[in-house]
């Protein structure tokens, strides 16, 4: 697998790029989606090998489907299409967790990086925080600067 950000190889399972250092996530929005209309594929999108066990019989058989609707076994699409989208979205639900979970991990991976930096997560945000005071202090500084010219 290759890194998105900086295009070096990582190990599959790999959350943090060892390399660049940025956090590998996985959108749950998209793992969702991809587990609602073909089942298993948002699993396969999160790192699970396992999910092929899923994909490979729902393809199946949803070309069997198609070819019963040749045959005009239509009948039975109405049933099929709402068990399938009660399925779908079960798994797209199970699918979102797991990418939520995948990228908490990831969080919890960086924060662990961090404190061999003596850095935690909530320590970045308060340094950026200060990094921000700092330049607001100095905007307002030189507009105090600019009025008092254009006063004196």
């Amino acid at each position: 697998m290759k890194c998105p950000f900086c295009a070096e190889d990582i190990n599959d399972g790999a959350v943090i790029c060892r390399h660049c250092g940025k956090k590998l996530r996985k959108s749950p929005a998209v793992a969702a989606i991809l587990n609602f209309f073909f089942w298993g594929a948002g699993y396969l999108y999160c790192g699970r090998q396992w999910a092929v066990a899923i994909l490979i019989p729902f393809i199946l058989w949803n070309l069997l489907s198609i070819y019963q609707m040749q045959y005009e076994f239509v009948e039975f699409l109405p049933v099929q299409l709402i068990y399938q989208t009660i399925i779908g979205g079960l798994l797209a639900l199970h699918a979102y967790r797991i990418a939520e979970d995948y990228n908490r991990q990831s969080n919890i991976q960086q924060d662990l990086l961090d404190k061999r930096t003596d850095k935690t997560s909530q320590e970045r945000r308060e340094e950026k925080i200060g990094y921000l005071a700092l330049l607001v202090i100095a905007a307002l500084a030189i507009l105090f600067i600019y009025l008092l010219t254009l006063i004196i």
